[in-house]
């Protein structure tokens, strides 16, 4: 794994986040309420939870050494630090793409996002419907399909 050019042994990376996580992640878990938390405080959260995954994997001989490395470098890839709040959940859905062993872990993250960004959007755009404001309702329900919305909302995860 290498994050900013600088290489970083996949095992003491397994090391340093197994001893922040204390949950099995093998079925789908709560997220911490992310109304409190920073799109870095996010990322890593996420970040320390597939390395969990991929050191369960590994050691139960469920994923091989280079499918391990695989995942771990598109993480390291496409979740950036400083990344801003739009940019990380329109990463999200697709951090899962190749590598369905990390569904669970996004998938409630992408659910607080419909319930804190788009279900509020759709509320909204049905008030522009009901205003005669079609073009204003046409360009939100757009920018929420393409998830282009400014993200101010309250988070509906439960802490753990």
């Amino acid at each position: 794994m290498t994050r900013n050019g600088n290489k970083i042994n996949l095992l003491n990376t397994f090391s340093f986040f197994s001893s922040r996580i204390g949950t099995p992640l093998d079925t789908p878990h709560e997220i911490p309420d992310t109304i409190f938390m920073s799109p870095d405080d996010i990322r890593e959260k996420i970040e320390a939870d597939i390395v969990d995954i991929i050191k369960r994997k590994v050691e139960a001989e469920e994923m091989s050494e280079e499918r391990a490395q695989q995942l771990a470098q598109m993480v390291l890839d496409k979740l950036k630090p400083g990344m801003s709040m739009e940019d990380l959940y329109r990463t999200l859905p697709h951090l899962d793409d190749n590598f369905n062993e990390i569904s669970h872990v996004i998938v409630p993250y992408l659910r607080d996002y419909e319930q804190g960004v788009a279900k509020p959007a759709i509320s909204q755009v049905q008030q522009l419907i009901k205003a005669g404001q079609y073009k204003e309702a046409q360009e939100l329900a757009d920018r929420v399909i393409k998830q282009n919305v400014k993200l101010v909302w309250t988070g509906s995860a439960k802490p753990t």
